[in-house]
């Protein structure tokens, strides 16, 4: 290379570097894009899925608890006694007895008061039973016009002594409707009033003698 050429060579490359340092400063410098100022999407809220109640949990007991909680439940078993009650047994051994009915009919009169209340018919209906007429006056009758005399027992003597003769049972009748006291009086005048065809409400001495004058009338 000629010395005289060498400025021109230096000239020219600050030529072409200013001309390549102005390009570079006047060309638009790219910038990336700003992010957009919508706000993202919010995410989607997971289904709200209603509450439901627990199952019941299934216990299983072993069997021998079960087995003690049903016999805990159930009420206590009765002991049925077997044969005779006492009081039945007392009945029998009266009718047992080797003596005549009417005194196995007092026996039984007698006993009543000493027995329960579920035994005073029996008592009463084998009594009566064993009551003949000619004995009634002095067996019966006393406990059929006593006005204390259990309603029971008094019902099964008077269905008894309305039964028997007319010689019997209107005397009866007249002394049990005398006393006003007695559960029986009313019916006794009524079958009195029935048996003779008059009414003679509380005229007593009337009712006497026409009892008297019916069985007069029978005996001849």
């Amino acid at each position: 290379m000629k010395p005289n050429a060498k400025p021109y060579l230096i000239a020219a490359l600050l030529i072409l570097a200013g001309t390549i340092g102005y390009w570079l400063l006047n060309s638009p410098t790219a910038v990336p894009p700003l992010p957009s100022a919508t706000p993202p999407p919010a995410p989607k809220a997971a289904p709200i899925q209603a509450e439901t109640a627990p199952e019941p949990k299934t216990v299983v007991l072993p069997v021998g608890i079960i087995a003690d909680a049903e016999e805990e439940s159930l009420p206590p078993t009765l002991e049925l006694q077997t044969g005779k009650l006492p009081w039945e047994e007392e009945i029998d051994k009266v009718l047992a007895e080797p003596i005549a009915n009417p005194m196995k009919a007092r026996a039984l009169f007698a006993l009543i008061p000493h027995l329960p209340p579920t035994a005073w018919e029996r008592a009463t209906e084998e009594a009566v039973q064993r009551v003949p007429n000619a004995d009634y006056n002095v067996v019966a009758l006393p406990l059929l016009i006593n006005p204390q005399a259990n309603t029971r027992v008094l019902s099964i003597l008077f269905e008894d002594v309305m039964s028997r003769p007319e010689s019997l049972h209107l005397p009866a009748l007249l002394s049990i409707a005398r006393m006003p006291g007695h559960p029986f009086a009313e019916p006794a005048r009524d079958n009195l009033s029935h048996t003779l065809g008059q009414n003679f409400a509380n005229d007593w001495a009337a009712w006497d003698a026409a009892v008297r004058q019916r069985l007069a009338q029978q005996q001849r």
